[in-house]
């Protein structure tokens, strides 16, 4: 007995239990290859320590930066080193965003997205792709932060008068 599901094609083919083996056989090559994916990315690196360092280092820059604004509401030194301070911290963070990009927008990175290897201990639920998310959408909202953080510094640049 056929069932002809409404809107739908006809159902023609059968299936046999050879063309489910190899499906099965398929998937679990397919598991095996990604287990053997999930180690390399974490042996070889997928750079996202790279990565995340690279921010660091921008991001510290940025919070000294703002102390020499904080320092610059008594001090005109400290005025001044944050207004030039925050032309290079702008432009080290764009240089920085841009070199991430290059690394975190690879194929072999892309191959370290799906894996579902967990990354702390065996027992963790922390798998190399909520790694991979986590710093790409970090990495996407430092676009936006790197233009506040340059206004907040050109604050200090402003003169008012009297």
């Amino acid at each position: 007995m056929n069932v002809q599901i409404p809107g739908s094609a006809p159902q023609t083919g059968k299936i046999t239990v050879s063309d489910d083996l190899a499906r099965f056989k398929g998937n679990l090559q397919n598991s095996i290859d990604m287990m053997d994916c999930d180690l390399d990315c974490q042996a070889k690196g997928s750079q996202l320590t790279v990565v995340a360092a690279l921010n660091v280092a921008s991001l510290a820059l940025i919070v000294f930066n703002s102390l020499m604004g904080i320092l610059g509401g008594w001090n005109k030194c400290g005025r001044i080193t944050q207004t030039y301070c925050s032309f290079v911290a702008c432009f080290l963070q764009f240089a920085v965003l841009i070199a991430c990009g290059t690394m975190l927008f690879t194929p072999y990175a892309f191959t370290c997205y799906g894996s579902m290897q967990p990354t702390f201990t065996k027992d963790s639920m922390w798998t190399m792709h909520d790694d991979y998310l986590t710093v790409i959408l970090l990495w996407a909202s430092q676009f936006i932060w790197m233009f506040i953080f340059f206004v907040i510094g050109m604050c200090g640049a402003v003169r008012v008068e009297k």
